[in-house]
């Protein structure tokens, strides 16, 4: 299965969290690659006194546990893992980047402390993948963004494969099963403004899409270890949105304002209408005889290859999709929805998203086939002193939400 591939009309593919800094890191989180880092501290105490940060420009830890708006398990941990994800900084979240398969669960994380913006110092972030493969949250990686530099802000994977992390100083770059360090795949051809959505679908083969901002055409390429081949060109106003070794799925604006008709491509050139007009849709390319489709704030539609079924959950839904065979979970800002291809739907959680101060918003999922469990990364849009930071991880084992 893809992961982070899907895609809201013309937004980017995957999430990222990137947070402010300044200068002045604590000593005792430095050496971000060491132990150090002890995400899991025993049990699930997060309420307990954390030792302060060092004085200068850095805030000793709040000690405000996170309140959720809607019904999670008192009890945290997920297998071996006791305790929650806890950020060794406090800090701001902006946005988030999960990846999940049957081994575990990644994180890209870019952390600073935004109350410490103005006060004089060098603005710093210090980014990490952090990932818990049911024993604990460890690092993997962890950088820093000195002055001139900037940071990787999206990360995407596949099964059992290598990280694609996309942005920063290098416009692509792989962190590889075991490696210890991302390396730059960088094509000269596909400038960083102009790469973008990657789709990962075998262990070490994506897709993109490669933008001129210039020129009115997008082109599909192919990655396959770190060779680019390039597989089709589309001409404006047709969009990719997703593509797989079968195929491409591409949009179209419709008449009206706010039609969308989806379009389907074997790599032939020539594109294939699906037979639907949406409103302002958000997709998710499976497969060829399998398209889940978003659309009218409240309606998500399936495609088997034939036909359409489309069913109103009532609930205001998202961009964000994980599959798990038959079904489809759906994560809005402030909701999760099981859908499935038959027309069955679950509201799993949805909370009101007009509350002051604002209230946490999901900004990424992923899951597990093996184990049927769904992995959600939230923040929270305003700082508001949590004891372990702004970012939130969640598991939906299908009857329970638990944090870990």
């Amino acid at each position: 299965m893809r992961h982070g591939t899907d895609l809201f009309a013309q937004t980017a593919v995957a999430s990222l969290i990137t947070l402010s800094a300044c200068s002045g890191a604590p000593s005792h989180v430095a050496d971000a690659a060491s132990d150090a880092f002890a995400l899991d501290d025993a049990a699930d105490d997060i309420d307990a006194a954390v030792e302060p940060y060092d004085a200068g420009q850095w805030m000793p830890r709040p000690q405000v546990p996170w309140e959720p708006p809607f019904d999670v398990d008192p009890v945290a941990g997920w297998g071996d893992s006791v305790g929650s994800f806890c950020n060794d900084w406090v800090a701001y979240v902006d946005a988030a980047s999960i990846v999940a398969d049957d081994d575990g669960v990644r994180l890209l994380v870019s952390t600073g402390n935004e109350v410490c913006l103005g006060c004089g110092g060098t603005e710093d972030r210090w980014s990490q993948i952090v990932e818990n493969d049911g024993a604990g949250w460890r690092v993997r990686f962890a950088s820093e963004d000195l002055p001139g530099t900037t940071l990787a802000t999206s990360m995407v994977g596949f099964d059992g494969g290598r990280l694609w992390l996309e942005g920063g100083d290098c416009p692509l770059s792989i962190l590889e099963v075991g490696a210890a360090t991302p390396t730059c795949i960088a094509d000269p051809d596909y400038p960083v403004s102009y790469l973008h959505r990657v789709m990962p679908y075998g262990v070490a083969q994506a897709h993109a899409v490669s933008e001129n901002p210039v020129a009115p055409v997008e082109r599909v390429v192919r990655i396959d270890d770190r060779a680019y081949t390039e597989l089709l060109a589309i001409m404006a106003p047709t969009q990719v949105i997703a593509a797989d070794p079968t195929g491409v799925l591409g949009l179209r604006s419709g008449g009206a304002v706010g039609d969308v008709e989806l379009f389907w491509s074997d790599y032939g050139g020539e594109f294939i209408s699906l037979g639907e007009v949406f409103q302002y849709p958000a997709a998710h390319l499976e497969s060829s005889s399998s398209v889940w489709v978003v659309h009218d704030r409240t309606r998500v539609s399936h495609y088997d290859g034939s036909a359409w079924r489309t069913t109103d959950t009532g609930v205001p839904l998202g961009a964000q999709f994980w599959i798990d065979g038959d079904d489809a979970y759906i994560a809005g800002e402030t909701s999760l929805v099981r859908a499935s291809s038959d027309g069955a739907f679950a509201v799993i959680a949805s909370w009101d998203p007009d509350t002051s101060p604002r209230p946490p918003v999901i900004v990424g999922i992923d899951g597990s086939h093996l184990r049927h469990e769904v992995y959600l990364l939230l923040r929270e849009p305003d700082f508001v002193n949590r004891v372990c930071g702004a970012a939130v991880v969640l598991v939906y084992d299908g009857a329970r939400l638990r944090r870990f």
